[in-house]
C-alpha cells in the first residue's frame, strides 16, 4: 500500500519508488502490488509530468541505478505515450535481465500487438509465458486474449477477455472484441450487450 500512496503524491520520491519496484521485481514475480505500481507509473505520463518522469528514469539508467527496472518502466511509459518502437526496445533490454518475469513479458507482448505492423505470434508466445507464471492476474489474461483475437483464435480468446472485462484500461476495445466473438458464435443478444457497453464507454 505504501508505494501506491507514494506514487499518488503530487511529487513522488522517484528514487525511492524505483528502489521499491526493483526490490519487488526480484522478490515476487507475481506480486499484484508491482503490477499496480507499474500501472500508476504508466498513468502519470501526461504532458510535462511525462517529460519529468522520462528524465528521472533516463538519469537513473545513465547512473547505473536498477538498469533492468529502468528499462521496464521506460519501455512501459513510452509505449503508453505512443512511442511504441522505443518502448519495445527498452522492454527487450529489460527481458535480458528478467527473461521469465511475467510483468516484463506481458508489457512487451502488449506493445507488440500495438505496433503499426503487429506481431501477434511473438506476443502470444510471451503472453503464454506470462500466464504460466502468474495465471491469476487479469491484465496478463487480457493480453493473451488480445493476442489470440489478433490471430483469429476467437473461441480461445473469449474466456481470457471475459476474465479481464472489468480492467479500466482498453475496456471499450475489450467489449468490442467480445461483441465480434459473440457475433461469430451466432449469439446476437450477447454481441449486442457488449457492443452497447463499448459505445457507452467510448462516449464517456
Amino acid at each position: 500500500a505504501s508505494i501506491a500512496i507514494e506514487l499518488n503524491r503530487p511529487q513522488p520520491d522517484w528514487d525511492g519508488v524505483l528502489r521499491v519496484i526493483d526490490l519487488g521485481l526480484n522478490v515476487a514475480e507475481d506480486d499484484p502490488r508491482m503490477y499496480e505500481a507499474i500501472g500508476i507509473v504508466i498513468g502519470r505520463n501526461q504532458e510535462a509530468e511525462f517529460a519529468h518522469l522520462r528524465t528521472v528514469l533516463e538519469e537513473a539508467l545513465a547512473s547505473g541505478r536498477a538498469p533492468a527496472t529502468c528499462h521496464l518502466l521506460l519501455g512501459s511509459v513510452l509505449g503508453a505515450s505512443g512511442e511504441i518502437e522505443q518502448g519495445i526496445r527498452h522492454l527487450r533490454l529489460a527481458m535480458q535481465e528478467y527473461p521469465e518475469h511475467p510483468l516484463v513479458a506481458n508489457n512487451l507482448a502488449m506493445l507488440l500487438l500495438r505496433k503499426s505492423a503487429p506481431q501477434p505470434e511473438e506476443a502470444l508466445a510471451l503472453a503464454d509465458r506470462a500466464v504460466a507464471a502468474a495465471p491469476h492476474l487479469a491484465d496478463i489474461r487480457d493480453t493473451r486474449g488480445q493476442a489470440l483475437f489478433a490471430l483469429g483464435r476467437f473461441d480461445e480468446a473469449l474466456p481470457e477477455l471475459e476474465k479481464a472485462i472489468t480492467i479500466e484500461q482498453d475496456q471499450a476495445l475489450r467489449h468490442t472484441m467480445l461483441a465480434e466473438i459473440y457475433e461469430r458464435r451466432s449469439d446476437a443478444r450477447m454481441a449486442e450487450r457488449h457492443r452497447h457497453r463499448a459505445e457507452e464507454l467510448s462516449a464517456e
